[in-house]
């Protein structure tokens, strides 16, 4: 599943006694909120392929599962289309935080 990770390294001259030496956060819908640019990319990619588009509200159902599914979920009869939609998703999704 595609999420926002971060990855922060601790300096190990502070954390001398600690077992691990890097905190892994997910924080695409844990940390943050990212209903909102989840749901600007998937309808940038249904619109891209002549697909309908849905609201914040019904996307909220197709999330907590990983990216894919919940392509599978917003393409219902038209996952014939999933490649093309996944595809375009990943980089309007990926621009956004390249800005």
């Amino acid at each position: 599943a595609l999420s926002i990770i971060t990855l922060i390294p601790l300096p190990t001259k502070y954390f001398t006694n600690m077992k691990y030496d890097t905190f892994i956060f997910d924080l695409d819908g844990t940390l943050l909120n990212t209903i909102d640019d989840l749901t600007d990319s998937l309808n940038y990619a249904l619109k891209k392929n002549n697909l309908n588009e849905y609201k914040v509200d019904e996307v909220k159902y197709f999330v907590g599962s990983g990216i894919k599914v919940m392509i599978e979920r917003a393409l219902k009869e038209n996952i014939k289309d999933f490649d093309a939609v996944y595809h375009d998703f990943l980089t309007h999704y990926i621009n956004i935080f390249a800005k």
